[in-house]
């Protein structure tokens, strides 16, 4: 609400789900992962972040570093992977910050005005700018070293997934840790953080000839994951009634909750998407949230943010709707299940337990279902790496998009979806 003459916040202002910036008003305290990680930057390791796509690592790190007043130079690592080189990365790092050498400069003769009415001669300088003569990757930790003093200070590389499945880039980085070593990079004193999707990258960098340097200078905290069922709800208290002054009633609050929570997964990103279509429904509605909007705001969301995984799971559903429609039975349970991996047994239970009517004294061939998700052009699930008859989803997102759109006659049994080509 507006407070002593300040306009009242909007609802893009409020949910940022593309922010790069910390949002510092929505920002949800995660006081074991943002001590574990301060730990980690007081060591002398690199660090490693991983966590699932829209977790939070990005708001995490930036969030602990601005605590502490700790500068920091961050890097993209998709840029590498489109240029072909972790060095190039960096180098347009440094000059995004503008802080490239000037190597040369071209005078021409110029006139100022001194006197009034009398031109006298000048000089106009035009530079050269350039990374300078240091190679890349020592030009990046001298501008990171000048910038902070005698703070500490961290070279943050992000995206770590653009370049996993690149060897070479992947070695590069691997070159890079290890070069750290040397005197005349040591000298800068400053560290790594890696920023990520995968979690097994020790276990990658055990395989390089320079495994047993590398592995030793890298220290993993615990996964960023999704937020806990308080968490959100803070969130969805914060952001409401907070920041944006927006009335529920105490009633419908937990069913509210409850339900962002189970068609986001609590993934902080998904968190903001969906509750700034949510509270677009509410602005319209006398800036009133009521659970008579959730269906509402589901197709928004999946219109707005989910299209193309919406027309992935369309696509895999029983053309017609039958009493019996198996995949669409099984698609229903995907989404049902809460553990990261399951198998065979876990989804045939689901089913079972969800259409029991249809599934009495019958076989349930959920393998070949399953098989099928798994190999088609467009998977939505495969198997898991580290358990051979489990199954895991290829994204989050088809998971959330299963639990959004789709919907279960209680007489019938019948699956049904939303339709957002209306939107």
């Amino acid at each position: 609400m507006g407070f002593f003459g300040s306009k009242p916040k909007t609802p893009e202002q409020v949910f940022t789900p593309r922010s790069a910036e910390v949002n510092v008003a929505m920002y949800i305290p995660r006081p074991d992962l943002e001590e574990k990680l301060l730990q980690a930057l007081q060591g002398k390791l690199h660090v490693l972040i991983h966590g699932e796509s829209g977790c939070g690592k990005s708001w995490l790190y930036k969030r602990v570093l601005s605590d502490k007043k700790w500068p920091y130079l961050p890097a993209n690592l998709a840029i590498a992977s489109n240029m072909g080189s972790i060095a190039g990365a960096l180098k347009n790092a440094v000059d995004r910050e503008g802080q490239a050498t000037k190597t040369g400069y071209v005078e021409k003769k110029g006139a100022e005005i001194g006197v009034p009415g009398v031109a006298k001669g000048g000089l106009e300088h035009t530079g050269q700018y350039e990374i300078g003569e240091k190679e890349p990757f020592e030009a990046c930790l001298s501008h990171c070293r000048a910038k902070a003093g005698s703070q500490p200070t961290f070279l943050v590389l992000e995206n770590l997934e653009a370049i996993f499945a690149d060897e070479k880039l992947m070695q590069e980085l691997g070159n890079l840790i290890t070069v750290l070593d040397d005197e005349n990079y040591s000298k800068y004193n400053v560290r790594m953080i890696v920023v990520g999707v995968p979690s097994e990258v020790r276990e990658y960098f055990t395989k390089l000839p320079n495994r047993q340097t590398i592995a030793n200078r890298l220290k993993e905290i615990p996964e960023v994951a999704a937020l806990t069922h308080d968490q959100i709800a803070d969130f969805v208290n914060r952001g409401f009634r907070q920041e944006l002054g927006y009335t529920i009633a105490d009633a419908e609050f937990d069913v509210l909750v409850n339900h962002i929570e189970w068609v986001t997964l609590g993934i902080p990103q998904r968190l903001h998407e969906y509750c700034l279509e949510l509270a677009y429904l509410a602005q319209k509605q006398g800036n009133t949230v009521a659970t008579t909007m959730l269906e509402a705001a589901d197709r928004s969301w999946l219109e707005a943010q989910m299209s193309n995984d919406f027309s992935v799971i369309q696509s895999i559903m029983n053309e017609r709707e039958t009493k019996v429609g198996r995949r669409n039975q099984v698609l229903f349970a995907l989404g049902r299940i809460t553990r990261a991996e399951f198998r065979n047994p876990d989804v045939e239970a689901t089913i079972r337990s969800e259409f029991p009517q249809s599934t009495a004294s019958v076989t349930i061939n959920v393998s070949q279902i399953l098989g099928d998700l798994a190999s088609r052009q467009t998977p939505i699930i495969k198997k898991s790496s580290s358990k051979s008859d489990a199954y895991i989803f290829t994204d989050p997102r088809f998971r959330m998009c299963i639990r959004a759109m789709l919907r279960k006659d209680q007489t019938t049994e019948q699956i049904s979806h939303l339709d957002i080509k209306d939107l």
